[in-house]
């Protein structure tokens, strides 16, 4: 007789990314529990996930500025009238956020 294995899983994943696990498929934050079954051996395992959907913040900014500035945002610098989106990412989270 063999034991059941049994894995813990803490992970971590973006708004509009997905997780796996055997045939589901997580998007939203929450504990799952998942039987799999191995076509080799025959035997079940069961896969414990605790997921976290980290949210993708948006942030809006309405600037003025001077002829001959510039406002810089992220990688970017702009010297001129206009909407603007960019993407930044996250250090902490691994997500981007768009501004």
């Amino acid at each position: 007789v063999h034991p059941i294995p049994m894995t813990a899983l803490v992970e971590e994943i973006c708004d509009g990314e997905s997780y796996p696990v055997g045939n589901s498929v997580y998007t939203t934050s929450g504990t799952y529990r998942d039987v799999l079954s191995s076509v080799v051996t025959g035997c079940d395992s069961i896969v414990d996930l605790d997921l976290t959907v980290h949210p993708i913040p948006m942030t809006a900014l309405v600037e003025e500025i001077c002829d001959g500035e510039s406002y810089p945002v992220g990688n970017s610098v702009y010297t001129t009238s206009g909407t603007y989106r960019d993407v930044l990412s996250s250090v902490v989270t691994g997500c981007d956020s768009i501004v």
